[in-house]
């Protein structure tokens, strides 16, 4: 089992024990940007995604989104670079406008809840 299946598999385990509880938004734990990013990646978990999807409006996820959520973050840590998110419905054998859907209408939502760094005002303008 490569690394990444590995943390798929710990990611998707971790993410489904989150469901059982309700959480207020602690901003003095999480950091965010002026536009609701998370300013330190590597500070990301399970409970400060739920804090920024509620932060962003969201109702509490859903396991598709969780699968999203999973799968955007694993692509950019393992590429180190932002995922276009029709190949990530691709890759999860979803239709190409999933994300959206599942957001939405708000694909950036996708990055800021999987905990990505602000990836600037081009690729923002283009996902609202």
């Amino acid at each position: 089992m490569s690394q990444l299946e590995k943390r798929q598999q710990h990611t998707k385990g971790a993410v489904m024990m989150s469901h059982s509880h309700k959480m207020t938004p602690d901003f003095s734990v999480m950091a965010l940007d002026d536009q609701g990013f998370l300013i330190n990646p590597m500070q990301w978990n399970v409970d400060i995604a739920e804090q920024i999807a509620q932060h962003e409006g969201m109702p509490p996820l859903s396991t598709e989104q969780w699968d999203v959520i999973s799968c955007v973050r694993d692509y950019y840590l393992e590429h180190t670079f932002f995922p276009v998110l029709h190949h990530i419905c691709w890759l999860k054998h979803k239709p190409p406008h999933t994300v959206e859907k599942l957001f939405d209408g708000h694909q950036i939502r996708a990055l800021k809840v999987a905990g990505l760094p602000n990836p600037g005002e081009e690729m923002i303008s283009y996902l609202s």
